[in-house]
């Protein structure tokens, strides 16, 4: 069997062994694994069970459990994509339920119907004027009747809808062995009697009269209960089948049977006290209503579910019957309508309960068909509930996870994905379920899958909330943020492409083909050739480049982070291309076109974002672009976005080349030539030059080279600055040579600047002991980097993480006058201010999960100590007399080594314990750290922006930043219309007005009012990224930055970023 249904999984096309991972040693589980690992296969792998199933029902029953208990680990586990994907996985293992087997023999209308026994209901009868026809089905089948021609007629009949053989005149049946005459049958056991004695082992044993002793009691109490009882169960079980014609048998088989040891264990479930049974019908009403359960409470069972069970739209497998599928979207709609209760629930949570209703939606393209066929009173049911829970949800404003700013008030009817999504559904009802993006292999085969055994899939429980129920705003606030971290949503649509791109798609096939690409991603994270593989052959049957594109997209700038890091994302585009040359390429040209058209509408972060990735891109291809189409750029003030972005995309290019390289690469547009930066390269302020005079400072740090060539150790350096240096020019200049020299020994390579760093960083941090010093080491490097940001950013990174810099001097630094008029016209300063803070965080991180480690350290330690303890007691109290005295009767060698073990384990444990403590220590002093920097951060922008944001007018209304003049127009080139001017004190207005491009540029909003745009973004951008950190001092933050008349603009900003309300 194994080989078989292994064959069966590289036909479907796929692999598995090599993508599944840590298989498990059991087939039904490893086959779950891999059906989890390629979900958009999931139909494919549900017939595959369907068909195991027909030769290894234990199999499929595995598979059914194991789905179960992942799905409910699943649930307590907060395990989104599980959740999700094995909810889709049981659309794929559907059962049947509906009409009866014979309604298929369609008989013609002067015949007859055949109809139930209403005393068994695996008998059918059928009567005519011909005489009786008794069809019965117990495993095989058996057709009696006065009438030849119709028996005919049944078995034809029957061989048009089922795969059956005919085995002939009856002969054996259900152990039974059958014999005939003209007018009578004969049955018997003797065969299986004889059989039933030798494997009891009683051929040798004499025949008694009766079957048990008169006037015995036996009690369970009697004796110990059998080691191993399978064997005894097997043979108690066969007794049933022997009472068929020896009915006197029952009752001693009914006394054997109620001995059979411990049964419920199996089921981790032990019975102290006997069921109890009720006396009204429950039970009786439950099982007639259900002809399923009616013949498996007869013993007659392994085909008997689906043969009984409806067959006039078959499902996927015909594992699961669907009204499993109905009770567990009930149990997930029962607890999203909990946490929306405005008694019992908390709509801070509702990101959960929005989670939990699009699991149910998103599993409908594959299942609802046959959830519509088979129970379409239970499903409407469902969806009634979803149309009540959805009128009831709040309407989710997702305008700090946006990738493109909008206007004030701009598409306030827009739905949310929620809304979106189920409108969708509610247009794939009205259309009948039906979705051309979901394959239906089953539908080649229904006759195999017909005679499928159904496996119960046993109920899930969801986890009850853990909500606070408080009044408190921020209370609120964090627990809406805890909520949407551990349930984000999956997918923000960009709308890249027109829609006349989308190949005449319907709007279910748009979404269940997302899902598709969404799956890949996140499934073959690991194996980028493997992930762009799938991507180009995913199940549909038509056309999805753009759609494609429009995904990875979406979820390279999702915010406020993409699933997987950015790189995944570029690496995936670029095997993409290769795979498919002649279409996804230009695919990727139109997504960028259209992403620079919208530029200056973009967030801050995702610009960033896209220009990282075009510029890594572009390196994958010889650096080729139509860079010409771009030129006119060049022609735009310094502060248009669209500039800047190519600006940037250069940079980063040359980055990752070398400046020829990418000068070469855009002689076609030579315009864009100066948009270049500086050739990199050092600015040695000492340099010496047969040209430039020799000053004191050039002689100093030629006196300071050599003593590093002659390894002079770092405290005779310190001594000599100390006494040469400090006392006849100062501190500042100190400073500057000593940089400036160490700098230009470091700038052969990143390694050599970290040596130098290492070795000679405590003369640095001697010199640059507060922060005035160290925002004057930091223009030293800006000005010895001045040719290359790159370097500029590593070596304030470096010094930070060598600790010569403090992370709050670098805020200031990066808030000084020079770096605040760069703010919208470079990414320079944003990039060391993202690297401080990240750095920052990343610590605090990195000793959480130190400290986390060394308590489970402690834990051992202390069992070790503790053993090594008791075992050296327990020696130490072994006695024997010796002359009458007791003593140690261990040897003394092995008393020393238990004694030794002993205090190292308890050694070992108080290094633990110490290091511990130094690791606390270290925690607190970066959380308080942490949240300094958080203090400087927001007060930094606050100040920037509020000197520079045009006034609030007297009516109240908002400035708008966007609104261009477009009836003033000035030379872009022109100095002074390129100079910012600042608010004046008086809350007059500036110059701002005129300094706006003109209008056959493209680009109408003016250079402060750029700048604010710009800047603001960015706080947005920190306030989001870091909103985690952010809650946790949001009380200190109210109490010292966000107090008084802040300005509206600041306090969307920042508390947007936040998901936070303006009035709070």
């Amino acid at each position: 069997m194994s080989a078989g249904w292994r064959t069966l999984l590289l036909r479907i096309g796929d692999r598995c062994p090599e993508y599944g991972g840590t298989a498990d040693h059991k087939e039904h589980i490893f086959l779950l694994q891999c059906a989890e690992q390629l979900p958009h296969k999931i139909p494919f792998f549900g017939v595959l069970i369907g068909l195991i199933n027909l030769e290894n029902e234990d199999f499929a029953k595995g598979v059914v459990d194991a789905t179960q208990a992942n799905l409910q680990d699943a649930l307590h586990t907060e395990n989104r994509d599980r959740i999700r994907i094995l909810l889709r996985f049981l659309c794929g293992l559907l059962g049947m339920a509906g009409t009866d087997t014979w309604d298929l023999v369609s008989l013609p209308p002067c015949v007859c119907p055949i109809t139930s026994c209403a005393h068994d209901l695996a008998l059918f009868v059928h009567l005519s004027a011909r005489g009786r026809t008794l069809p019965l089905y117990v495993d095989d089948m058996i057709i009696i009747g006065d009438d030849p021609e119709y028996i005919a007629f049944v078995k034809a009949r029957l061989s048009e809808q089922f795969l059956i053989s005919d085995l002939g005149p009856l002969s054996y049946f259900l152990v039974i062995e059958v014999s005939s005459t003209s007018d009578a049958f004969f049955t018997s056991q003797e065969k299986y009697t004889q059989d039933f004695i030798a494997c009891a082992a009683l051929t040798d044993y004499r025949i008694v009269e009766t079957p048990m002793d008169l006037n015995v009691h036996l009690r369970a109490t009697d004796s110990d209960p059998l080691s191993d009882p399978t064997r005894y169960r097997h043979l108690v079980g066969s007794l049933v089948y022997l009472a068929i014609t020896c009915p006197d048998i029952f009752y001693p088989v009914h006394i054997l049977g109620q001995f059979v040891s411990a049964l419920t264990l199996e089921f981790d479930v032990s019975i102290t006290t006997p069921t109890l049974l009720l006396s009204d019908s429950t039970s009786a009403i439950s099982i007639a209503r259900d002809l399923v359960k009616h013949e498996l409470t007869k013993h007659i069972g392994v085909d008997a579910s689906f043969v009984r069970a409806g067959l006039q739209d078959l499902m996927c497998s015909k594992v699961i019957s669907p009204n499993s599928i109905i009770e567990t979207y009930e149990t997930l709609l029962s607890s999203a309508a909990t946490i929306l209760d405005e008694d019992a629930g908390n709509a801070s949570w509702q990101p959960r309960a929005d989670f939990y209703v699009y699991c149910i939606l998103a599993s409908l393209p594959w299942g609802g068909s046959e959830l519509f066929e088979q129970v379409p009173d239970e499903l409407e049911r469902v969806l009634v509930g979803i149309q009540s829970y959805i009128s009831i949800r709040r309407h989710f404003d997702d305008i700090a996870f946006s990738v493109f700013e909008t206007d004030e008030g701009n598409s306030p009817n827009k739905k949310d994905f929620m809304e979106d999504l189920w409108e969708h559904m509610q247009l794939l009802s009205r259309n009948g379920w039906k979705v051309k993006s979901v394959p239906k292999p089953y539908l080649s085969f229904e006759a195999q899958l017909v005679v499928g055994k159904s496996h119960r899939f046993h109920p899930v429980s969801c986890p009850p909330p853990t909500f606070t129920m408080s009044s408190s705003e921020i209370l609120k606030g964090q627990e809406k943020h805890e909520a949407n971290l551990k349930y984000p949503q999956r997918l923000r649509r960009l709308h890249i492409f027109p829609t006349n791109k989308a190949e005449n798609m319907q709007p279910v096939d748009r979404f269940v083909v997302e899902e598709y690409i969404l799956d890949v991603l996140l499934f073959f994270n690991g194996c980028r050739k493997e992930c762009a593989f799938y991507l180009v052959s995913l199940p549909v049957s038509f056309r999805y480049e753009y759609l494609m594109a429009e995904t990875i997209f979406s979820q390279l700038l999702l915010l406020p982070n993409p699933p997987f890091r950015p790189i995944y994302y570029t690496l995936v585009i670029i095997d993409l291309c290769k795979a498919l040359p002649a279409a996804f390429p230009s695919v990727v040209v139109a997504a960028v076109h259209a992403l620079f058209d919208r530029i200056s509408n973009m967030d801050t972060e995702c610009r960033t974002r896209l220009i990282l990735w075009f510029s890594h891109h572009l390196s994958n291809f010889q650096f080729i672009w139509p860079w010409q189409e771009w030129a006119n750029v060049k022609g735009l003030p310094k502060w248009a976005p669209q500039r800047v972005f190519v600006q940037e995309v250069l940079e980063r290019e040359i980055r990752l080349s070398y400046f020829e390289k990418i000068k070469q690469s855009i002689e076609d547009a030579a315009e864009l030539e100066g948009l270049l930066p500086p050739k990199a390269g050092p600015n040695f302020r000492y340099h010496t030059d047969e040209s430039k005079e020799s000053t004191e400072g050039h002689r100093l740090s030629k006196e300071l080279v050599s003593m590093v060539r002659g390894r002079k150790t770092t405290r005779d350096i310190i001594l000599w600055v100390e006494e040469q240096i400090v006392p006849a020019n100062g501190a500042k200049f100190a400073v500057d040579v000593v940089s400036q020299t160490l700098l230009d020994i470091g700038s052969k390579s990143f390694t050599h600047l970290i040596t130098v760093l290492e070795r000679y960083g405590q003369i640095i941090s001697k010199l640059c002991p507060d922060e005035e010093m160290q925002l004057l080491l930091m223009d030293e490097v800006s000005a010895y980097w001045k040719n290359s940001t790159q370097m500029t950013a590593i070596a304030i990174d470096r010094m930070m993480g060598y600790r010569l810099i403090s992370n709050l001097a670098i805020v200031k630094w990066v808030f000084s006058p020079a770096n605040v008029d760069q703010f919208h016209v470079s990414d320079r300063p944003w990039e060391i201010l993202r690297n401080t803070v990240s750095k920052t965080y990343n610590r605090i991180s990195d000793l959480r999960k130190e400290i986390q480690t060394l308590r489970k350290s402690i834990q051992v330690a202390k069992e070790a100590s503790a053993k090594a303890i008791k075992e050296l007691e327990e020696a130490k109290s072994i006695l024997e007399i010796v002359e009458g005295q007791p003593v140690p009767s261990e040897r003394p060698g092995r008393l020393r080594r238990l004694q030794g073990f002993a205090d190292k384990a308890k050694e070992e444990e108080v290094t633990i314990e110490e290091s511990l403590e130094a690791k606390q220590a270290l925690l607190a002093l970066g959380l308080e750290e942490g949240k300094e920097l958080l203090r400087l951060l927001f007060k930094s922008f606050l100040d920037v922006l509020t000197e520079r944001l045009p006034p609030v007018s007297a009516d109240g209304d908002v400035p708008n930043l966007r609104a261009g003049d477009p009836n003033v127009t000035f030379p872009a080139s022109d100095p002074e219309a390129a100079t910012m001017e600042i608010d004046n004190e008086n809350g007059a207005d500036n110059n701002s007005q005129v300094n706006r491009e003109n209008t056959e540029a493209g680009y109408t909003i003016g250079e402060l009012e750029q700048w604010c745009l710009c800047t603001l973004g960015y706080l947005k951008s920190f306030s989001r990224q870091y909103a985690t950190e952010i809650w946790s001092h949001i009380g200190m933050l109210d109490d010292e930055v966000f107090v008084g008349s802040i300005h509206p603009l600041i306090r969307k900003a920042a508390f947007s970023g936040l998901c936070r309300q303006m009035n709070q």
